[in-house]
């Protein structure tokens, strides 16, 4: 494929997830009058994901730095959504892991956010629905092949 096209992709796949934190996630925040950082998202619902992870880990899969995501996790632990574990292989690491209000917002904010999406998409055409669906399907499955390239 041609850089030209290469570059115009990449300038799409830039645009669309903006478009749609902007038009499907944003207002699930509004609604359940949120208003928390998006890094805390990532951090919750990657423990959510993968369940209990060192700093470490949480810091790769959400590429930020490690003394950057102390300052987050102490804010979430402030909060009482995640809480600092000992290791039970190694007492010198510690995990972060969901407390039970951790995994209450997480369920609750599933729930809203798949009303939500639900609502706007119900807004769509039958043709605009099978459209999406087949190309959000399509994105899937090519994610998913260029993770196990990598």
């Amino acid at each position: 494929m041609e850089d030209k096209n290469l570059e115009n992709m990449v300038d799409n796949i830039f645009s669309i997830y903006p478009m749609i934190y902007k038009n499907l996630m944003k207002t699930t925040h509004e609604c359940m009058n949120i208003s928390m950082p998006h890094a805390h998202y990532q951090i919750i619902f990657i423990l959510e994901k993968f369940g209990d992870l060192s700093v470490t880990e949480i810091s790769k899969k959400v590429c930020i730095s490690k003394p950057q995501m102390t300052v987050l996790i102490d804010k979430l632990v402030e909060d009482k959504l995640v809480e600092r574990k000992h290791s039970s292989n190694d007492r010198r690491v510690i995990n972060i892991s969901l407390t039970e209000k951790g995994k209450q917002f997480v369920q609750q904010y599933k729930l809203a956010a798949k009303s939500n999406m639900k609502n706007k998409l119900r807004s769509l055409s039958e043709d605009d629905l099978k459209s999406l669906y087949s190309a959000l399907d399509v994105v899937k499955n090519i994610t998913n092949k260029i993770k196990e390239n990598t």
